[in-house]
């Protein structure tokens, strides 16, 4: 569990029109709740499984402002307070918008890694989050299988600025497309990450960087890219509030990329977040760029 526990830390340290990003991007430290304590790593490592119930990549808005009151407004931002809730893990202590939630964050081969040694309680609910994730895989697979290589299909999105964009405008540059939204931690710490991976070295080459913000209102989206701003995250993004975009593509986990080339042809797509699956991402604009 140790392992387990440490891994997931790390994997935690471990989309967007470009604009000419200059500002050094902050990236806030992880801080790890547990009940009413900050706890260090080590702390973390050392607790019985069977007494954690859930670890919370990420809080709500409304978690945070009451964690706030607990500990003062030096918290980072929600996305990177890790809150560890005690008690054994029961799968029937979930609704079905959690179970979704939990298949959407949390690495299913870190839990994979562990099931022997989860009480039996632990262990159902690790299998149907890994379950979950499966099926939303291979339903991403089987959606990628149909439109890669294949002409991707076009749309005209309103962006956060007012301007509105049409892909097919786009022909001659290679473009990174990103389906995010501002409750998915993963599509946040993916923010972070972009500016030093993505939009600076691709700076002055064909390449633009998009970012869909799926189901969500422009006043939502927002209010989230006001407050990565003081982050130095500065960029445009579209909003895609009634889905029609995302579901073009297919999407079913966030974040989803898609890499389309200079003749406007999707030539790979993937799920989640990892700073490796960002190099491989931008290896693959390289080899698009030089085609």
């Amino acid at each position: 569990m140790r392992t387990i526990a440490t891994a997931l830390i790390l994997l935690l340290c471990a989309i967007c029109f470009s604009c000419g990003q200059k500002r050094a991007v902050i990236t806030p430290q992880h801080t790890i709740i547990r009940s009413d304590e900050i706890i260090t790593v080590e702390r973390l490592n050392a607790m019985n499984p069977r007494s954690i119930k859930a670890i919370h990549h990420g809080v709500s808005e409304e978690k945070r402002d009451s964690l706030v009151k607990i500990f003062g407004n030096e918290l980072p931002s929600r996305e990177f307070i890790v809150y560890v809730e005690r008690r054994v893990i029961r799968l029937e202590d979930f609704t079905e918008e959690q179970l979704a939630a939990f298949a959407n964050l949390i690495p299913g081969d870190i839990l994979a890694a562990g099931l022997e040694n989860f009480t039996e309680d632990r262990r159902l609910f690790a299998e149907e989050i890994i379950r979950r994730q499966q099926l939303a895989g291979t339903l991403h697979n089987e959606r990628m299988s149909e439109i890669v290589n294949d002409t991707a299909a076009d749309f005209t999105v309103q962006m956060l600025d007012g301007t509105t964009i049409t892909l097919s405008d786009l022909r001659g540059q290679v473009v990174l497309l990103n389906f995010w939204a501002t409750w998915c931690p993963p599509c946040i710490r993916k923010f972070h990450a972009l500016p030093a991976m993505i939009i600076e070295p691709f700076e002055n080459s064909e390449f633009v960087l998009l970012p869909i913000s799926r189901g969500e209102s422009k006043e939502r989206v927002r209010g989230t890219m006001d407050r990565l701003r003081n982050s130095g995250i500065v960029f445009n993004t579209g909003i895609d509030s009634d889905q029609s975009i995302a579901t073009l593509y297919g999407v079913q986990v966030l974040p989803t990329t898609v890499l389309i080339d200079k003749n406007g042809v999707v030539r790979y797509s993937s799920i989640g977040h990892s700073n490796e699956g960002l190099k491989n991402v931008a290896n693959l604009i390289r080899k698009l760029l030089n085609e």
